[in-house]
């Protein structure tokens, strides 16, 4: 049912109508949805749309949804209320990936509704499925798209995804009061009979314990894996705790090699080797510093420079964007209503920051979403 103009030019609407206009979305859209012409494109990521760079517009990933909003203004000759709000006609396309969970496509089917609602269009929303989009969906792109593998796919708010794949990383307990895991190259000779290490690779979770290691830093490490696979895995990962001579062959397996005894370690390693391995370790015991992504980037990185040390959770603010330096690892933290362009410029600034001092190959780059960050993140600040 379209609307009925009433005397004075008031415009009266169908109780259906009304019904969805007094739906809020603002703290969903953006209030510039809808008025910038060209194509906006948001992906579902945790339950809720986020809006993509200009960047990314045409790239798809397999594993994840999309909403996509394309913009353009009407000459007001040619308007009328009937077809288009304030002058803007709107076309509305959500875009299924093959391997999507079932939570991301329901996502990506109610905010599409939401989204025309919000920007008053009057469009019908039409379902593009990897693999069979229309011409229509292929032209807004240039009749070229692009096909990313489901590695690249976001966290599903709601199911673990069978195949999700998770980076292989092999972190290090740390200090005395004050504990805190350190990222180590993943390899079998960076174990170390005096320490504690934590091998975590998705569904597989190990703790080794050094024979000479501190009993507080295996209480503390034993702890930080059930928080890992009860808090992000669902409670479906494999936790399994060893000590040094005792591993499983998976253990080793999966670390590429099996473990050189220690006299034999001393006999064998070069000095170039200690000396990098010490200049990492001094790396990643070094104060964290926190950066703030501007929309301008300046040209001295100390500018961006929040604090130092020890940093509080109290610091990140959701319509912000930071960088979180730890030495061998990276971090950037996107807010939830941080604008598009702010998004943009973090990957800049992440590049800027990841060049200004040395570091390993193996540098452990993570990006956080604002209220679903891992819990190696949450052990970079002293008071979360």
């Amino acid at each position: 049912m379209t609307p009925t103009i009433g005397a004075g030019g008031h415009k009266w609407l169908s109780p259906a109508q009304e019904r969805q206009q007094t739906l809020d979305y603002s703290d969903v859209f953006p209030k510039h949805v809808g008025r910038d012409c060209g194509i906006t494109v948001f992906r579902i990521e945790a339950l809720t749309p986020a809006i993509q760079s200009q960047e990314l517009l045409g790239r798809f990933c397999v594993a994840d949804c999309y909403i996509i909003l394309v913009t353009a203004y009407v000459d007001s000759a040619e308007n009328t209320f009937d077809e288009h709000r304030e002058g803007y006609e709107h076309r509305i396309y959500t875009w299924i990936g093959g391997d999507a969970e079932m939570d991301k496509k329901f996502c990506a089917a109610m905010f599409s509704v939401g989204l025309r609602n919000w920007v008053g269009a009057a469009c019908r929303i039409e379902r593009e499925v990897e693999g069979e989009e229309s011409p229509e969906f292929l032209a807004e792109f240039g009749d070229e798209i692009e096909y990313e593998d489901s590695s690249q796919a976001t966290e599903s708010g709601l199911f673990m995804a069978e195949q999700k794949r998770y980076p292989l990383r092999l972190y290090k307990m740390h200090g005395k009061t004050g504990l805190r895991l350190c990222l180590v190259e993943t390899l079998f000779s960076s174990l170390k009979s005096d320490g504690v290490f934590l091998l975590d690779w998705g569904l597989e979770i190990f703790q080794w314990n050094g024979s000479a290691s501190n009993m507080h830093h295996r209480v503390k490490c034993r702890m930080i894996c059930d928080r890992i696979n009860t808090l992000e895995r669902v409670g479906r990962a494999h936790v399994v705790v060893v000590d040094e001579g005792d591993e499983p062959f998976r253990l080793w397996e999966i670390l590429g090699g099996e473990r050189v005894p220690p006299v034999l370690e001393n006999s064998c390693s070069g000095t170039k080797p200690v000396q990098q391995e010490s200049q990492f370790d001094v790396l990643a015991k070094a104060p964290s510093i926190l950066y703030r992504v501007f929309p301008k980037i300046a040209p001295q990185l100390e500018s961006h420079q929040v604090a130092t040390g020890d940093i509080s959770r109290s610091l990140l603010v959701s319509d912000g964007c930071y960088i979180l330096d730890v030495g061998v690892e990276l971090f950037l933290w996107l807010g939830k209503n941080a604008w598009p362009q702010l998004r943009s410029m973090a990957t800049e600034l992440l590049a800027r920051v990841a060049s200004s001092r040395a570091r390993p190959k193996w540098v452990g780059l993570t990006r956080c979403i604002d209220q679903h960050e891992p819990e190696i993140f949450k052990l970079k600040f002293c008071d979360w």
